[in-house]
């Protein structure tokens, strides 16, 4: 605790000097004799607290505090009154200690010290809070309020891609008998539609991503029910079979023997298995396989979700859970990836208590894995 004092009683000082090494009290004491001295180092150096004597020749300790600012004052003074002391209380001081000829006050004095200490570090810590809240609300705000706008304008581009496609038939239909190049024209603008409603796609997933990540910032609990993980696990994969089918890829579930019984929120829960089976099926070149499997242990229950795709870089592995964090932009953007699909699984699994754990290789294959408390 860094501490200025400032007393210009040389007996005083002594005396306070005598119990800080009797006690051996970590304290590093920094001792001026008048207040424009305070000022001077108050401006040069940071302090933890200061420690005034109340009458400090032609000014008092009250003359202290605007140059203090946030550094919380303590104000010692041999001549003590109940007015005095909610004077000093009232001008924005910390605590008032009354002198005495025993000096019995230096026994209490570290205990006021240290509870001084410890209340402006909870007022720091309420104020951050209450600054994160704050903080939490704008965005929140912001977001939903451009997202009103983004999908607005998303309906529109996506009616307009659709209109474009009907014209683009009805131009073949009527120029079937074209010259090949009117052909090859016509064919480039259906690609070039085609291009762009891939992107629209996109876009509307990463403006749901964000909507998505913005409300599970803003809760800090969600509606847990007992819940079957294996259950919801099959549904899951039954859910994505066929797209597994599609893409040339072998989708396996392998179910715990027993009931995996855990708190969760189904839908919350679902989605952050949803997430993971893509990001599975997005990255595993065909002929791959994808296996799924529940583990019931002592204390919780395992969801694993294994692949033979192209693996990540060990690099990368610890920021892979990062909002927007590319590990190849274009391998990322080729495969329609918001960037956020893992960081909302890391926030749903912290919602209900669990942890997400990754093992990867390399052109060899990736394993995530989500853990939460087991109840019986």
């Amino acid at each position: 605790m860094k501490i200025l004092y400032i007393e210009d009683e040389l007996s005083d000082q002594l005396a306070l000097e005598r119990l800080i090494k009797h006690q051996q009290l970590p304290y590093q004491l920094v001792t001026v004799r008048s207040a424009p001295q305070a000022r001077t180092l108050l401006m040069q150096q940071p302090f933890d607290v200061i420690l005034s004597d109340y009458c400090l020749g032609g000014e008092t300790a009250f003359d202290i505090l605007p140059t203090a600012g946030a550094i919380p004052l303590v104000i010692i003074t041999g001549n003590g009154n109940e007015e005095l002391a909610v004077r000093a209380m009232k001008a924005g001081a910390y605590d008032y200690v009354v002198k005495d000829m025993q000096q019995d006050y230096l026994k209490i004095l570290p205990i006021v010290l240290e509870n001084t200490v410890k209340r402006k570090t909870a007022e720091i810590q309420a104020y951050e809070a209450q600054k994160e809240i704050m903080r939490r609300d704008v965005l929140h705000q912001f977001v939903q309020d451009a997202a009103h706008d983004l999908r607005t304008l998303l309906a529109t581009l996506n009616t307009s891609l659709y209109a474009c496609n009907r014209y683009l038939g009805n131009l073949s239909e009527l120029l079937r008998d074209a010259p090949p190049d009117i052909q090859a024209l016509i064919e480039k603008f259906q690609a070039r539609v085609s291009l762009t409603q891939q992107h629209e796609r996109h876009l509307e997933k990463l403006l749901l991503d964000m909507l998505e990540i913005v409300r599970l910032d803003t809760t800090d609990t969600l509606d847990l029910i007992r819940c079957d993980l294996t259950q919801l696990t099959a549904e899951s994969v039954r859910t994505h079979a066929e797209q597994a089918a599609q893409a040339s890829l072998t989708l396996v579930f392998e179910p715990a023997a027993e009931r995996a019984w855990c708190l969760a929120n189904p839908s919350e829960l679902y989605h952050a298995l949803h997430e993971l089976l893509q990001n599975a099926l997005r990255f595993t070149p065909a002929p791959g396989t994808i296996s799924v499997r529940t583990v019931i242990e002592a204390a919780q229950v395992t969801v694993e979700i294994a692949d033979t795709g192209i693996g990540i870089d060990a690099a990368d592995l610890d920021h892979i859970f990062q909002r927007f964090y590319r590990i190849n932009k274009a391998r990322t953007m080729n495969h329609g990836s918001s960037g956020l699909g893992l960081a909302l699984v890391k926030r749903i699994v912290e919602l209900h208590d669990g942890v997400v754990t990754v093992e990867s290789l390399v052109n060899v294959g990736t394993c995530l894995r989500v853990s939460i408390p087991k109840i019986d």
